[in-house]
């Protein structure tokens, strides 16, 4: 009676103590030997590295004043629009703290463990609201929180692991259908918890709202008048929970909205799609069979991680006993139609049988559509998932016959059993190539504050976001990594792309490469030392006139010799013209105006300090020149100059011209000539890009 009663008063906590300890049994173990440098993540890949990035990059760009949503410190100098990327400021946000103190990837790591929990602690509540009873529940937030959809993408997209909101707004909304919560306080709860999932991931937020339209509707169609009764005050609210969602994610929708924004891949939603042998054939990231069926799921499509489908024979087994005995409720019969639609939607355009496509199916349709046609059909597994643990905790709870009882409970262990992951494969571990050179602050006695650094490779081969994030996004560089390879990124139709990204051969490499590295005004290039002896870019740029230096476990490489003036992507204007934002302006006519005011005073330290590394190079005629030695070459000049320094007082800043991260500022002499300052934006700072042009003709 007292473990009982403590249950009752205290379930929820100790649910969650119960899962907590579970995850970090099952997944947490490899932290004991090398925390600092083990990512919970499947082996080789890059989207932890992206999501470690934006752990730092969201709280970055709030204290630093910077647009969030397009960054100047990757794909430099234009910089990228990451609202297609899905990256999470929402969790940045949340984790600020711990990713201040412990860093990105221990970050990261926490929120690997935590996912799982939160999905089964939050599943446990709404089983529990249904059915009343805290063991069935405890199954029930088990078989979704540690479900192979929650296995597989919590090895590599976060954004897709952390749906403990899924079960949360379903249960607002049983709460709300039985008179639990107002109106005001539903709308309310529903608009925090629909920002808080957008912030997470836009496309769980859009298969939400799309699934849970298709249960309303089947509640209304099905549950009579009892139902619609209990859904119809509640839509209002609910509208309106969706238009102040709206809202407040609206500089999202702007970014994301974009003319070149959110393009529909057929080929990618038709890969991954769950396979029809899926729901009873486990990958090998399940231990109980896994490695003996891989000669069948190794051909399914969709892969291990994404492959979600599977239930497992005994789960399906309770699930026909939960829909046969409820099959006479509304709401039993409602959920069932959703999970076999959600499930045949999660097959994709065509059906897939042991790899082999064959008939087209309905999503055939939608796959083709804008914005419905970026959802990928083997995600939708989560609802399945969740419908299954709903159903069969209700009928665990049910189960009044004995032997009935100990059959169907000995059945929900063995479903246990037959999800159970495969821990010891290493699918939730590795071990990334992190310099010293970034994974310590050597990394800032090598590159110079305005340095524009490639990391190499750029992109899925790469880890440049990850060694970014380490350093706190201590430097700007022309690499990254936000959306998959199917989709634009900067360099896609770029000549020197397969070798950016892939170490493959171009033709005319050099002539490709210098032209690269001009445009983007790229001053280093950094690889791993183990990455460096199977790529062709130390050669590449040797033959350039670069030369490498090895730092901390990476190959940091130079130009050397004479550097040309910066090249500008568009000449100056013909009369003064103010374009680009106040905020832009504002700032690109004070670097003028403190640019002119150190050449009058002769103060040469202030006056390199605000020039670019190409300009100040260029100042010299040197690639390898510093600050401190540019200052120290121009002391002579600047004496020699003297005359000309008088005549610059009478210089006044005029309007600036500006494109993107470049453009120009007028300067007015005193005899009514104008010239044009080249100005360029780096890290959320303009700078001086070159010596002053007279106006296009």
């Amino acid at each position: 009676m007292a473990i009982r009663d403590g249950l009752r008063r205290h379930g929820g906590l100790a649910a969650f103590f119960v899962y907590v300890v579970a995850s970090l049994a099952l997944f947490g173990r490899p932290l004991l030997n090398d925390p600092s440098n083990t990512c919970l993540c499947v082996p080789g890949t890059t989207d932890a590295g992206v999501i470690a990035w934006a752990l730092e990059w969201w709280p970055h760009a709030l204290v630093h004043g910077l647009n969030p949503f397009h960054p100047s410190i990757i794909y430099a100098p234009g910089g990228f629009d990451i609202a297609l990327g899905g990256l999470m400021p929402g969790l940045a946000f949340a984790l600020w703290p711990v990713t201040a103190v412990a860093g990105p990837l221990f970050a990261y790591n926490l929120t690997v463990l935590l996912a799982p929990a939160l999905a089964a602690f939050f599943a446990f509540l709404l089983c529990r609201r249904l059915n009343g009873a805290f063991w069935p529940s405890l199954i029930g937030g088990w078989l979704f929180g540690f479900s192979a959809y929650l296995l597989g993408q919590d090895a590599a997209h976060l954004n897709l692991s952390l749906v403990f909101l899924i079960p949360a707004m379903a249960h607002l909304w049983v709460r709300a259908s039985a008179g639990e919560l107002s109106r005001r306080r539903f709308g309310l709860l529903l608009t925090v918890a629909l920002v808080a999932q957008f912030s997470l991931s836009v496309e769980v937020f859009a298969t939400f709202t799309l699934f849970g339209a298709l249960t309303l509707l089947l509640f209304w169609l099905v549950g009579g008048a009892e139902a619609r009764e209990a859904i119809r005050p509640l839509l209002a609210p609910a509208a309106l929970a969706y238009v102040a969602t709206a809202v407040l994610v609206s500089p999202y929708l702007y970014y994301a909205l974009m003319p070149g924004g959110l393009p529909v891949d057929v080929p990618r939603n038709e890969m991954f799609s769950n396979d029809l042998l899926g729901f009873v054939v486990p990958s090998e990231m399940i231990r109980l069979g896994g490695v003996h069926y891989i000669s069948t799921s190794a051909k399914f499509t969709a892969g291990p991680i994404e492959g979600a489908a599977y239930l497992g024979v005994p789960l399906i087994v309770l699930l026909a006993l939960s829909a046969w005995a409820g099959w006479r409720r509304a709401w039993v019969r409602v959920l069932v139609f959703v999970l076999l639609i959600v499930a045949l939607c999660s097959l994709g355009p065509r059906l897939h049988v042991e790899g082999s496509r064959s008939i087209p199916l309905p999503w055939d349709v939608v796959a083709r559509l804008p914005v419905l046609g970026q959802m990928i059909p083997d995600r939708f597994a989560v609802y399945v998932t969740l419908i299954v643990a709903v159903l069969v905790a209700w009928w665990l709870s049910t189960v009044r016959i004995p032997a009935t009882r100990v059959a169907g409970w000995g059945l929900a262990l063995v479903a246990i059993v037959f999800l159970w992951p495969a821990v010891r494969l290493q699918f939730w571990e590795s071990h990334p190539d992190v310099p010293k050179l970034f994974s310590t602050t050597a990394y800032r006695h090598v590159f110079r504050p305005h340095d524009t650094v490639l990391v190499l490779p750029v992109g899925i081969e790469g880890q440049s976001m990850l060694w970014q994030a380490e350093t706190h996004l201590g430097f700007a560089m022309a690499s990254g990594y936000v959306v998959p390879p199917e989709a634009t990124d900067p360099y896609k139709h770029t000549p020197i792309d397969p070798a950016l990204t892939y170490n493959a051969p171009v033709p005319h490499e050099a002539h490709a490469a210098a032209a690269f590295i001009a445009s983007h005004h790229i001053t280093v290039a950094v690889l791993s030392t183990s990455g460096a002896d199977n790529s062709p870019w130390p050669a590449l740029l040797a033959r350039l006139g670069w030369g490498s230096v090895a730092e901390d476990g990476a190959v940091v490489l130079r130009p050397e010799g004479l550097v040309p003036e910066p090249l500008q992507p568009f000449p100056p204007p013909r009369h003064e013209l103010a374009t680009g934002g106040p905020g832009a302006q504002r700032q690109a006519r004070r670097v003028a105006r403190e640019y002119m005011a150190a050449f009058v005073a002769g103060n040469t330290s202030q006056f390199c300090s605000l020039l670019t590394d190409q300009a100040l190079a260029a100042q010299i005629a040197h690639r390898g020149a510093g600050q401190a030695q540019c200052a120290t070459a121009l002391v002579g000049l600047m004496q020699k100059l003297t005359a000309l320094r008088v005549i610059a007082r009478a210089t006044r800043i005029g309007p600036a011209t500006l494109r993107g991260s470049h453009g120009y500022v007028a300067l007015r002499g005193s005899k009514r000539n104008i010239t044009y300052l080249p100005v360029r934006e780096l890290g959320g700072r303009w700078l001086v890009d070159g010596v002053a042009q007279p106006p296009s003709r």
